[in-house]
């Protein structure tokens, strides 16, 4: 029976050959989808209040769109605010981790 040897330099030529997990680019994108979500949020908040404003001066305008985009930007309201929630919650754990 042979016993063989663990070639411990290739496994740690394989560990120096991997990419780095983080990069300029991967947190760009994280921030691009970010800020167009934040964008279209914005828009329908600024559209659910110009329909409450046209309705105030008189126009005639359904009130089941009002509803409907009213309804469309709470929701979207709520989502943005549990998200940054759930980031917020991940930075404290993260910050609670011992090195």
């Amino acid at each position: 029976m042979e016993i063989t040897a663990i070639d411990a330099s290739a496994e740690l030529a394989k560990v120096q050959e991997m990419p780095e997990l983080t990069s300029v680019q991967d947190s760009s994108a994280f921030m691009d989808v970010v800020l167009s979500h934040v964008g279209e949020l914005n828009a329908s908040l600024v559209e659910a209040q110009n329909m409450a404003d046209k309705v105030a001066m008189g126009e005639n305008i359904p009130s089941h769109e009002i509803m409907i985009a009213m309804e469309k930007a709470r929701m979207e309201l709520n989502m943005a605010v549990q998200v940054r929630n759930k980031l917020l919650d991940a930075y404290q754990e993260i910050t609670k981790m011992q090195i």
